[in-house]
């Protein structure tokens, strides 16, 4: 066959098309090859890894609350802290809630900022996981209250409840979730209520301001956030807040105070700051908790009601009607503050503005 011949030169592209093809063949064959290899040795790698973790199991208490059960719940929080932070790179978590029959969303919060902390720190793979507890009405409140949100979980359904803010999380002051809540609770038209919606926007704000103004001590270790939770019932509404900061005792200057033994506790520091007393912070400064004696106003004023505040080992609540602070020290220290409040419906509907 002549090179010149017209047939000739179309079986020429015909073989130059299937020799162009086997060749694109071939190198994709080659390309897939390298990948499943580079696969494997991952794998196998991360596999390695995974077999070298140190396993560590926690049970969780069955009465999982912070603000219901503060010693053994805090105690378990700071066990993982204990072992996390002796080796945070080699160590693999399972959480065992199987046995909670009595949950909180204050814990859930909590646990929230505890993982979110884990793999903030963790340089390599870092292993967490749990289980959900059996006991259905606990199920229930882990999956409405926006736990599994926040914590990557697989293949568990999220229910959602239009009775529940599911759980906020930031990093600075946010006013549209203030003015989420704010709606929240005043589009509930059938309530009988009468909430100071400015106190309440103050309030929350306040917390939130707080919870980031440390967030460039020195001493500050892991990442400062807020954490929010809002639920209301036929009776009341239930705020649920969380600043994950040094807590309020430890940055008060112990030295700066009052000469007084009574003055080395956490819940005589917590105190003194929610009194208004002249404080100043481990860096000297004034201490910037200005709203605390505000919050206190609005409790007993009747404004809020049944405020319990957790910081550090200090533990305190407050009352509308009374002037008294009720508190102790705790066992074990929480690292950060934990609020929670209430609005309690009355006969009345009025939403006041200022």
């Amino acid at each position: 066959m002549r090179e010149n011949d017209k047939y000739f030169k179309q079986w020429k592209i015909k073989q130059d098309i299937k020799k162009f093809e086997i060749n694109v063949l071939k190198k994709q064959q080659r390309k897939i090859r390298r990948k499943e290899k580079l696969y494997s040795k991952k794998e196998e790698q991360n596999s390695n890894f995974e077999k070298n973790l140190k396993e560590e199991t926690f049970v969780v208490p069955e009465n999982f609350s912070i603000i219901n059960n503060p010693n053994e719940t805090i105690d378990f929080f700071n066990k993982i802290y204990k072992v996390i932070d002796k080796n945070p790179q080699k160590t693999k978590l399972f959480l065992d809630m199987s046995s909670v029959n009595q949950i909180t969303v204050d814990a859930l919060i909590y646990l929230i900022a505890l993982i979110k902390n884990i793999r903030q720190m963790s340089t390599t793979i870092f292993a967490v996981g749990g289980n959900m507890p059996k006991n259905d009405k606990c199920k229930l409140l882990v999956s409405e209250s926006g736990f599994l949100d926040h914590v990557q979980a697989t293949y568990i359904p999220t229910k959602y409840n239009n009775n529940k803010i599911r759980i906020r999380s930031g990093g600075k002051f946010e006013s549209n979730i203030i003015k989420e809540i704010i709606d929240f609770i005043c589009e509930d038209n059938k309530a009988s209520v009468n909430i100071n919606t400015k106190s309440l926007y103050t309030i929350i704000g306040e917390i939130m301001n707080n919870s980031i103004h440390h967030a460039y001590d020195e001493d500050v270790k892991y990442e400062q956030k807020w954490l929010i939770f809002v639920e209301k019932t036929s009776t009341k509404y239930k705020f649920t807040l969380l600043d994950t900061g040094l807590g309020i005792p430890y940055t008060v200057n112990k030295k700066i105070i009052l000469e007084s033994s009574l003055l080395t506790k956490d819940f005589k520091l917590l105190e003194s700051a929610l009194e208004g007393k002249k404080l100043r912070t481990q860096t000297k400064k004034s201490y910037r908790g200005k709203g605390l004696p505000e919050i206190k106003r609005q409790v007993f004023n009747g404004v809020i009601n049944n405020m319990s505040i957790i910081s550090c080992k200090a533990s305190c609540k407050l009352y509308e009607k009374q002037t008294k602070i009720e508190g102790n020290d705790l066992n074990s220290s929480l690292r950060g503050t934990l609020y929670y409040w209430e609005i309690i419906k009355n006969e009345e509907v009025q939403y006041v503005n200022n």
